[in-house]
Protein backbone atom coordinates (compact mmCIF):
# COMPACT_ATOMS: atom_id res chain seq x y z
CA UNK A 1 0.00 0.00 0.00
CA UNK A 2 1.62 3.46 -0.75
CA UNK A 3 0.42 6.94 0.61
CA UNK A 4 2.55 9.16 -0.71
CA UNK A 5 3.44 12.10 1.84
CA UNK A 6 2.96 14.72 0.04
CA UNK A 7 -0.74 13.53 -0.30
CA UNK A 8 -1.32 14.40 2.96
CA UNK A 9 -0.33 17.42 2.92
CA UNK A 10 -2.31 20.80 2.85
CA UNK A 11 -0.63 23.55 0.24
CA UNK A 12 0.88 25.59 3.40
CA UNK A 13 2.88 22.04 3.65
CA UNK A 14 1.41 21.44 6.86
CA UNK A 15 -0.90 18.18 7.55
CA UNK A 16 -4.79 17.94 5.46
CA UNK A 17 -7.40 17.74 8.85
CA UNK A 18 -7.61 14.88 10.74
CA UNK A 19 -10.36 13.67 8.72
CA UNK A 20 -8.55 14.04 5.41
CA UNK A 21 -5.54 12.44 6.69
CA UNK A 22 -7.51 9.21 8.16
CA UNK A 23 -9.11 8.69 5.23
CA UNK A 24 -5.96 8.39 3.26
CA UNK A 25 -5.13 5.55 5.12
CA UNK A 26 -8.49 4.03 5.46
CA UNK A 27 -9.03 4.43 1.68
CA UNK A 28 -5.84 2.06 0.84
CA UNK A 29 -7.37 -0.51 3.78
CA UNK A 30 -5.12 0.51 6.82
CA UNK A 31 -7.57 1.10 9.63
CA UNK A 32 -4.88 0.09 12.29
CA UNK A 33 -1.93 1.25 12.33
CA UNK A 34 -0.56 -2.02 14.07
CA UNK A 35 0.82 -4.10 11.25
CA UNK A 36 2.24 -1.44 9.25
CA UNK A 37 6.24 -1.31 8.62
CA UNK A 38 6.91 2.00 6.89
CA UNK A 39 9.74 2.40 4.67
CA UNK A 40 10.89 4.56 1.98
CA UNK A 41 14.36 5.09 0.36
CA UNK A 42 16.31 6.39 3.95
CA UNK A 43 13.26 6.91 6.24
CA UNK A 44 12.50 10.09 6.46
CA UNK A 45 9.02 10.18 4.78
CA UNK A 46 8.31 6.90 6.27
CA UNK A 47 8.82 8.73 9.85
CA UNK A 48 6.18 11.25 8.22
CA UNK A 49 3.35 8.81 7.49
CA UNK A 50 4.23 6.94 10.66
CA UNK A 51 3.58 10.42 13.19
CA UNK A 52 0.57 10.91 10.32
CA UNK A 53 -0.79 8.06 11.46
CA UNK A 54 -0.86 8.47 15.09
CA UNK A 55 -2.11 11.67 14.68
CA UNK A 56 -5.33 10.55 12.81
CA UNK A 57 -5.79 8.16 15.62
CA UNK A 58 -5.05 5.17 13.63
CA UNK A 59 -1.77 3.57 16.30
CA UNK A 60 1.79 3.21 16.12
CA UNK A 61 3.50 1.81 12.73
CA UNK A 62 6.77 0.79 12.69
CA UNK A 63 9.70 1.91 10.48
CA UNK A 64 12.38 -0.22 8.53
CA UNK A 65 14.62 2.46 8.81
CA UNK A 66 17.18 1.09 6.27
CA UNK A 67 14.09 1.07 3.79
CA UNK A 68 14.85 0.51 -0.26
CA UNK A 69 18.46 1.94 -0.03
CA UNK A 70 19.85 -0.84 2.77
CA UNK A 71 17.55 -3.93 1.33
CA UNK A 72 18.09 -3.26 -2.24
CA UNK A 73 22.14 -3.16 -1.87
CA UNK A 74 22.07 -6.52 -0.87
CA UNK A 75 23.66 -8.27 -3.45
CA UNK A 76 22.07 -11.42 -2.41
CA UNK A 77 18.90 -10.17 -2.74
CA UNK A 78 17.62 -10.53 -6.37
CA UNK A 79 16.16 -7.18 -8.11
CA UNK A 80 13.85 -7.55 -11.24
CA UNK A 81 14.34 -5.12 -13.80
CA UNK A 82 11.52 -4.35 -16.70
CA UNK A 83 8.52 -2.67 -16.70
CA UNK A 84 7.45 -0.65 -13.39
CA UNK A 85 4.15 -1.51 -11.66
CA UNK A 86 1.65 0.89 -12.64
CA UNK A 87 -2.04 2.12 -10.93
CA UNK A 88 -4.94 0.64 -12.66
CA UNK A 89 -7.02 4.28 -12.25
CA UNK A 90 -4.48 6.52 -14.01
CA UNK A 91 -1.32 4.63 -15.19
CA UNK A 92 1.20 6.59 -13.45
CA UNK A 93 4.40 4.98 -12.38
CA UNK A 94 3.27 5.16 -8.51
CA UNK A 95 -0.14 4.69 -6.83
CA UNK A 96 -2.04 7.78 -5.71
CA UNK A 97 -5.36 8.18 -3.99
CA UNK A 98 -7.75 8.92 -6.57
CA UNK A 99 -11.08 9.84 -5.31
CA UNK A 100 -12.89 8.39 -8.46
CA UNK A 101 -11.11 4.72 -8.48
Amino acid sequence: MNVPCRGILAPDGRLRPIAEVRGAFVKVGIEDATAVISYRCSGITACHNLLALEHAGLGRGRLYAGGWTECGAEPRRLTELGRQPTCDACSSRFHDLHPEA
